[in-house]
């Protein structure tokens, strides 16, 4: 949209480095252009409506504000006496500015940390796949235990009915196959090898792969919850959806008071969720224990305008759970610009629009999985340098996994050097006597 022919009187005052007047082309009398902070973004919205603008600047020299009168002096006197169409502020956000004048949105930003967080989507030990995700995840791990057991079943059954071992078949595959469950279950010639000490090393290495199976399902699964995420707080509007959620901010600070008297509504709903939760803290309570554990059940959320730690996620080990940091750049609630109420409505929409604009190029983002790898404790040692990757379990979180798995292997190869010992005695003796340890059947002597 473009404005023809259309020249703005605005008034101004140096004010460094919000506004800045120089002349254009560095002619002494050349037009008078704005610069600075306020300065070009007016400039620059008028410039992309077509808009020529003209400054004045006020007698006395300063912004203005109400005398006891009830009238106005500097640029806001100027306004009010509609000797000029726009004043390019910045002016304290009051309610006498709202009554008396035409204001434009806030456009100045602060940035605003939400520290919140969620519980783990997974714990560490092996059995996460089966016990810490959904139902989905649960039925399809146990229809896969199902489809191994019956095709088990169905190939052990179609090896008893072929007979001997030696019977050749259609493929090496399936020979090595039912050779495999001939050596383990006990069946044809080879069920000298039914004792003990094989059953145990065969449920050793099954309860192994049933480990390793769980740990990789565990790792897939636990990576995809973390880069595909649930619904998280990442930035106000967000925020006001969740009612129920107390926002933990310190009591008595300036965030406070910007939020009450911000005409963007999603800010004022955030004042009446502080109010209305008791979120108002001071600082040695901010961070108490009870506060972190309510963010990390999604609970709560901590709102803080500095910097609050360097990682933007990690590991809340104390309270099993997650926190991260989400960033907001929001417009400054102390800073606007005031028109005539005359101002055409057209032009004051395209501007409001453009201003927008300008507050969006900051679009609220979180680095949600940018991911401390050494999974800091809680709010300590937050410092290392940040990585975008994701949390997996480590060889740590199935230790006791292994450590069982190599217990049962050593014991049953221990069972199996002791059944081999006991054999080479009984071959030298002579004796028939079967000497195996927990023999689940009586060997007889191989035939001649």
């Amino acid at each position: 949209m473009k404005f023809a022919n259309v020249t703005l009187k605005c008034a101004y005052t140096n004010f460094i480095p919000m506004v800045i007047m120089y002349h254009e082309n560095n002619d002494p009398n050349g037009r008078k252009r704005m610069w600075g902070l306020v300065g070009s973004a007016f400039a620059n919205i008028t410039s992309s409506l077509g808009i020529d603008y003209e400054l004045i600047e006020p007698p006395d020299g300063i912004h203005g504000g109400p005398l006891e009168n009830g009238s106005y002096d500097g640029t806001m006197g100027l306004v009010k006496r509609n000797e000029v169409d726009i004043a390019s502020g910045p002016f304290p956000l009051t309610g006498d500015l709202f009554d008396n004048f035409l204001t434009f949105y806030p456009f100045k930003f602060i940035d605003l940390a939400i520290i919140g967080g969620f519980q783990k989507e997974y714990e560490s030990h092996p059995f996460v796949s089966i016990l810490e995700f959904n139902v989905e995840v649960r039925w399809t791990y146990l229809a896969i235990i199902l489809f191994s057991t019956l095709l088990s079943g169905f190939l052990m059954h179609r090896y008893r009915e072929m007979g001997a071992p030696e019977r050749d078949t259609s493929s090496p595959l399936t020979d090595s196959f039912l050779g495999l469950y001939a050596f383990t279950l006990g069946t044809g010639s080879l069920a000298h090898f039914n004792h003990l000490a094989i059953r145990l090393l065969y449920l050793g290495w099954s309860v192994g792969m049933f480990f390793l199976v769980c740990y990789f399902t565990s790792w897939v699964c636990a990576s995809s919850a973390v880069k595909t995420p649930t619904p998280r707080i990442n930035n106000v509007a967000t925020l006001t959806k969740y009612p129920h959620i107390v926002p933990y901010i310190l009591k008595g600070c300036s965030l406070l008071k910007e939020f009450k008297e911000c005409p963007l509504p999603h800010y004022r709903e955030l004042y009446r969720m502080v109010k209305d939760n008791d979120g108002e803290r001071i600082p040695s309570e901010q961070f108490e224990i009870e506060n972190l554990q309510k963010v990390t059940n999604n609970e709560g959320v901590i709102i803080s305008d500095v910097p609050c730690v360097e990682s933007h996620m990690w590991r809340c080990s104390l309270l099993k759970g997650m926190m991260y940091v989400a960033e907001e750049r929001i417009a400054q609630m102390q800073f606007t610009w005031a028109a005539v109420w005359e101002l055409d409505p057209k032009i004051v929409a395209a501007i409001n629009e453009r201003v927008h604009w300008i507050t969006e190029m900051a679009v609220p983002w979180m680095r949600s999985f940018d991911i401390n790898p050494k999974l800091e404790d809680c709010l300590i040692r937050g410092k290392s340098k940040q990585r975008t990757t994701f949390i997996d379990l480590g060889l740590f979180d199935v230790a006791a996994a292994f450590y069982l798995h190599l217990f049962l292997c050593g014991f049953s190869i221990s069972l199996l050097i002791g059944e081999v010992i006991m054999r080479s005695c009984r071959d030298k003796s002579g004796r028939l006597k079967d000497y195996s340890f927990g023999s689940f059947t009586r060997l007889s002597t191989p035939s001649s």
